[in-house]
């Protein structure tokens, strides 16, 4: 509702924007027409056949006033002619609005979706090579690494979902779909659905947002060739420490050898007590040291049943950027190491400290490491060269690896060129050495990302 002196106010504006725009359209040149007779009312010194004074449609020169545009003049007068009189302006009607006009009101009940493709063509000394990723390039020749929906928006102002389906040659899966809090109390956030483990640093990652072309040696080993991730639940809590600290805890069942490769080699066990579900607690710590170094520190530790007992998996990560503020072409560089350790018992010994009876006599727990160092530089926003050394040790008599008796070295280079935030094209060379074999495998791999969409930014 507007009071008279602002209906004044927006008569005058009214009048102002239909005096402006039809003088434009008087200015515009009419197209060539036979000329016709003027009505009698028009002829020069002829009378206005109206008792009052001419309206400006009838004035001498002016411009033809639409019937809209004269309704909304009447109107605002008359709302100034009755004192203390109220009126409501007419709204447009969106119904009539430019489409174009009108995108971003249809937009705004859409969700982000977007596409992306990784694809690469490789060669291998050996074929077919020792890869432990799924998306990794695994022959000589041509791959479809992936084919990836993205899907996200807020439910409500409580909750935000989140899904990626990822195609893979002939097969179709769901890879993470969950909810995400957006209100708890507390400084707390909980998800729930399937999800990427919060393990490490790479863990969480998809390939689109890797450094390499391929897979850790580590994850392949010791989660699976599509990372760790499964059915289940995960709070977080983001401490209030003077610097910033997130503590996280999941619970998720074992997804099979694909992801929780450790505890289900196979297929996705049957659980017979809450102790089979796959546990893991994370700690993560920001520390900025100045304006333009910063660290990201973190530790992660998991543990379930086993289909030989039980297992654990701890792990450390650490990244390090360095990123000037004031650094001509924005560029930074970026150093990532990882560490992970695992052991498994023939025996479960939470098990067996819980059973009336003393535990049977078990042997050693089998204990295998590995990890990966990376030194990234990002020369500018189209450029990238980066490197990364890794190890991961053997294990004699090893039931998930028999052939993996010895320590394992890959040494790899690359150089990424980005044409637009929607695309990249690399080449990577490497230099693999398992020590059970009597030579090492090189390889040199080139791969093509595109996206279309929106795709929402990558966590830091």
């Amino acid at each position: 509702m507007v009071s008279s002196p602002l209906s004044r106010g927006a008569a005058l504006c009214a009048a102002l924007w239909l005096s402006s725009s039809s003088a434009l359209r008087a200015e515009e040149p009419a197209p060539t027409a036979p000329s016709a007779p003027l009505p009698p009312s028009a002829e020069a010194g002829a009378p206005s056949t109206s008792d009052g004074p001419p309206s400006a449609s009838e004035a001498p020169g002016a411009p033809a006033v639409s019937e809209e545009e004269r309704r909304l003049l009447e109107a605002a007068l008359a709302a100034d002619a009755a004192p203390g009189a109220t009126t409501t302006l007419p709204l447009p009607d969106l119904s009539k609005m430019n489409p174009a006009a009108s995108l971003p009101f249809i937009q705004s009940l859409n969700p982000e979706m977007s596409f992306l493709f990784d694809g690469s063509a490789s060669w291998f000394s050996l074929d077919p090579p020792l890869q432990t990723g799924e998306h990794d390039p695994d022959r000589s020749g041509f791959k479809l690494q992936q084919l990836e929906l993205a899907v996200g928006a807020s439910v409500d102002p409580f909750a935000r979902f989140d899904a990626n389906i990822v195609l893979k040659g002939d097969e179709l899966e769901i890879e993470e779909a969950y909810a995400t809090t957006l209100a708890l109390p507390f400084s707390l956030q909980a998800r729930a659905g399937a999800f990427l483990t919060r393990f490490g640093r790479q863990n969480e990652q998809h390939p689109h947002a890797w450094s390499f072309t391929d897979q850790p040696l580590v994850y392949g080993k010791v989660f699976g060739g599509d990372n760790n991730r499964g059915l289940g639940a995960e709070l977080s809590w983001l401490t209030p420490l003077p610097w910033f600290t997130t503590i996280s805890a999941a619970v998720q069942e074992a997804a099979g050898g694909c992801c929780a490769r450790t505890f289900a080699p196979e297929e996705t066990p049957q659980l017979r007590s809450p102790l089979d579900l796959v546990t893991t607690a994370v700690v993560e710590q920001f520390f900025p040291l100045g304006d333009d170094l910063s660290l990201l520190w973190g530790v992660s530790a998991q543990t379930a049943a086993s289909s030989a007992g039980r297992a654990e998996i701890a792990g450390t990560d650490l990244l390090l950027r360095y990123a000037p503020v004031a650094g001509h072409g924005r560029w930074s560089l970026d150093w990532q190491t990882e560490v992970i350790g695992r052991a498994r018992h023939d025996v479960d010994p939470l098990l067996g400290a819980l059973a009336a009876a003393p535990s049977p006599t078990s042997a050693a727990p089998l204990l295998d490491v590995g990890g990966y160092t990376q030194l990234v530089w990002r020369i500018d926003p189209q450029w990238e060269i980066g490197a990364r050394f890794e190890y991961v040790s053997g294990v004699v008599d090893d039931p998930l690896d028999p052939d993996w008796t010895g320590r394992r070295l890959r040494t790899a280079a690359q150089t990424t060129f980005y044409p637009s935030h929607f695309s990249r094209v690399r080449l990577e060379a490497s230099v693999d050495q398992p020590s059970w074999l009597g030579a090492p495998i090189f390889a040199v791999m080139a791969q093509l990302e595109v996206l279309i969409g929106a795709h929402g930014a990558h966590p830091y």
